[in-house]
């Protein structure tokens, strides 16, 4: 039925004088334009409001991922103020008593992110064979402090725990050798602060 009613519509149309239907042909067209212009904004405005629930999101995922980061940064830095404060109660620390401190800390269950916590000394590079024997007398045979070259400044990692095979590759090794370590070793130095350093590889 709808059809044939098409089909008379289109038959009249015929009929109709030449200018009359140009008219009514720029008529529809300007419809459909205009049904064409509202049909675009709506998909833009979808895609828009699409892109906006996408960063509000992006930016909310961002904002966790950054609060927990500061905060087990934060955990990580007291692990060290613990340390210092460790030296300042008792002096001098045996490899006994950084053992026990840092086995109290129960690292793979409250700070899984850490690896090792380790301490290191500076030393006088001219008694760099006696500082080795001393290392080697508590039971260390194969503390070797590396690279063994005079620098500005000497240091060697005497204790680390857990005291794992891995771990134990580190024994010995002179961060401040490191032009990457060292930066982050100086403004240690100079801000009494924790700091990062830029990536490294491990010695372990």
């Amino acid at each position: 039925m709808e059809a044939i009613i098409l089909k008379h519509y289109i038959a009249q149309f015929g009929d109709l004088p030449e200018a009359t239907r140009i008219s009514i042909l720029k008529r529809t067209l300007a419809v459909f334009a205009v049904f064409g212009v509202i049909a675009g904004i709506a998909v833009w405005r979808s895609h828009t409001g699409e892109q906006k629930a996408a960063r509000l999101q992006f930016n909310s995922i961002t904002d966790k991922a950054v609060t927990s980061l500061q905060e087990n940064m934060g955990a990580y830095e007291q692990v060290l103020h613990g340390g210092v404060a460790l030296f300042k109660a008792v002096g001098p620390v045996s490899r006994r008593q950084w053992e026990t401190y840092v086995t109290g800390l129960k690292l793979s269950e409250t700070y899984p992110g850490l690896q090792a916590v380790g301490y290191a000394t500076v030393y006088d590079f001219a008694k760099v064979d006696e500082l080795e024997k001393s290392v080697r007398a508590e039971g260390l045979q194969g503390f070797t402090i590396r690279p063994k070259e005079k620098g500005e400044l000497n240091t060697a990692i005497l204790y680390i725990e857990p005291l794992d095979w891995r771990n134990r590759r580190a024994l010995g090794y002179d961060m401040y050798s490191s032009a990457v370590r060292r930066d982050a070793m100086k403004r240690a130095m100079e801000t009494g602060k924790p700091a990062l350093s830029a990536p490294v590889k491990l010695m372990q």
